[in-house]
């Protein structure tokens, strides 16, 4: 409805070519949220310099020097924004991280991991994240709501501020989360001498130049994996990550009739996050608890019955 009443819609590029991952969660929400979606091969297309937008999903393949250069071109024409996704499964990509280390930004080896019980949801790759900074909180209904990173790569910020170029963490992890290693075997489990700290899964990076004597920053947003935008984790009402990730792009894209954001949430069952720490307390009093409460209730009956 959105995109049929607006005359102008903010256009975002998927880009192909590559062997890219699967972003139909996210272009789905932004359609819904009046962007106009459209695809381009990124080794034999051109870049529509009207896109808000370019996303980038988890290629498998490196991308030429010059088929780089089209983003470059692209971010150069201020006030444009890329998203680019990680994945656990992608090899060494050195055009590619050579392209990001520019703004700022790598993609570490391994997937994060939660070691703290009461902070894991579902399993160990559903890591609870912390909001970073202010930029794209505002505007949204509620912080109260989780935002979660799955099965995802450390997003590492290689400097801070550099010349007119700024990175920062828009989502991390607390600081009980550990690295699995990229070649444990598929029962690797954290132990005590696992090492423990925050991880990035969302970084920023921003070149602010001055064109016409006004200020216009470019914006390339590093996600560590694609996992974060799955229909399955956009629909739950209990986390945030839809509302987050319309409200962000809003603001990157400058999009004018941002005020309400539709989310595509789940009205029916869903499975109940908990603990494994609740899931013990809960099997304890199901399993034995409980029937030996029964028992005892069934016996004082029996025993006043017989007494009458």
């Amino acid at each position: 409805i959105m995109l049929v009443t607006n005359a102008n819609p903010t256009t975002v590029t998927v880009l192909t070519g590559v062997n890219t991952g699967d972003v139909s969660g996210l272009t789905s929400l932004l359609k819904s949220n009046g962007y106009l979606i459209q695809e381009t091969d990124i080794l034999t297309g051109k870049i529509d310099p009207n896109s808000s937008l370019v996303i980038l999903a988890a290629p498998m393949v490196d991308i030429p020097a010059d088929s780089l250069k089209k983003i470059d071109e692209y971010l150069d024409n201020g006030g444009k924004t890329l998203y680019y996704f990680a994945d656990s499964t992608q090899p060494e990509l050195p055009n590619i991280e050579e392209f990001l280390s520019e703004w700022g930004i790598g993609v570490g080896t391994g997937t994060v991991v939660e070691t703290d019980e009461n902070r894991i949801f579902f399993d160990r790759s559903f890591v609870m994240q912390n909001y970073g900074g202010t930029s794209f909180v505002e505007g949204l209904g509620t912080t109260d709501n989780a935002i979660l990173a799955v099965q995802y790569r450390p997003i590492e910020q290689l400097f801070t501020e550099s010349s007119n170029r700024t990175t920062q963490a828009l989502m991390y992890s607390f600081d009980t989360a550990a690295l699995m290693p990229a070649n444990a075997d598929s029962d690797w489990e954290p132990s005590g001498d696992t090492e423990t700290q925050s991880y990035n899964a969302l970084v920023l990076g921003q070149r602010t130049v001055l064109e016409n004597n006004e200020q216009k920053t470019s914006s390339v947003a590093v996600f560590g994996s694609t996992l974060i935008v799955d229909p399955s984790i956009l629909s739950m009402t209990a986390l945030n990550n839809a509302e987050y990730l319309v409200n962000m792009s809003n603001i990157l894209c400058d999009k004018e009739d941002s005020g309400v954001i539709i989310t595509e949430k789940t009205s029916g069952n869903q499975t109940l996050g908990i603990s494994n720490s609740q899931k013990t307390v809960i099997n304890l009093v199901f399993q034995y608890l409980l029937p030996v409460a029964i028992i005892i209730a069934g016996v004082v009956v029996w025993a006043r019955r017989r007494n009458r």
